[in-house]
């Protein structure tokens, strides 16, 4: 029932989430699987060049896939064709060269991990996505981005307790204050009845939630359950309007939907 706003939440993950990634992998320098020689790593490099000018994004691509060509172990070079192609919006052709870095990689890189995950949430693939944050859980457990993760997606396989308990954990990893984490717990909160404790958190967030479906959808199912529970006709007042401003109603999870009764 929550596959119709799983493209709603994905969006929320590309904003400001995976703060916590190593953007020094980014360099050049760094090698999750040896270059067969100095040409090779030559070659990666001026790949990782492109990134920085959109113009030479295919050239990247070009770069990368011949250095694939002239060694399949060459993770890296799997992982960038991917990321490049991902970014260029080729997200059904990046998939599998960015599962094959992971695969190669052993299990040794944050950021490939990530990254397959978070394709496999453009490509609406979101138990593939699940498996590779539970993974960055196991084998980076200090790190936020796997919890967090598992929490986003647990409203679509209605794990509402262990998405809480996941966004908690993440919570207190972050080394600063994530607001998206926040808003994924209000909306645990309203899944889980404890409407007080999502209204305080929804109303605590930024203006730049206001706009989003999810925030109006949960925001005004917790503010109506609330006003029922008090007999509270401004409160529920307050929620219709809210609801009223939900651009696409098509998008209410049917376990929501039958109750949004004013």
């Amino acid at each position: 029932m929550y596959k119709k706003l799983f493209l709603l939440i994905s969006v929320l993950i590309f904003k400001t989430a995976f703060g916590q990634l190593d953007n020094s992998y980014f360099s050049g320098n760094k090698f999750y699987c040896s270059p067969k020689d100095d040409k090779a790593k030559e070659m990666f490099q001026l790949g990782m060049k492109t990134l920085q000018f959109k113009q030479y994004h295919g050239a990247g691509v070009k770069i990368f896939t011949d250095l694939i060509t002239q060694d399949r172990s060459f993770c890296d070079a799997f992982f960038m064709d991917g990321y490049l192609l991902d970014y260029m919006g080729e997200t059904k052709l990046a998939f599998p060269l960015l599962y094959a870095a992971d695969s190669l990689a052993q299990n040794k890189s944050l950021e490939f991990k990530s990254k397959v995950a978070t394709n496999a949430m453009k490509n609406n693939m979101p138990d593939m996505a699940l498996k590779k944050f539970e993974e960055m859980k196991t084998y980076f457990p200090d790190n936020a981005e796997g919890y967090y993760g598992v929490a986003l997606l647990s409203p679509i396989f209605e794990k509402y307790e262990y998405g809480l308990e996941n966004i908690n954990t993440a919570i207190n990893k972050y080394t600063s204050k994530s607001d998206d984490s926040y808003f994924v717990k209000a909306i645990l909160f309203t899944n889980l009845k404890r409407h007080q404790e999502a209204i305080e958190l929804f109303e605590n967030l930024g203006s730049r939630y206001r706009k989003d479906e999810n925030y109006k959808i949960h925001y005004a199912f917790s503010l109506l359950k609330i006003s029922e529970i008090d007999n509270n006709e401004k409160l529920k007042k307050k929620s219709l309007k809210v609801y009223n401003s939900i651009v696409d109603k098509n998008l209410i999870p049917d376990n929501l939907k039958t109750e949004f009764k004013y």
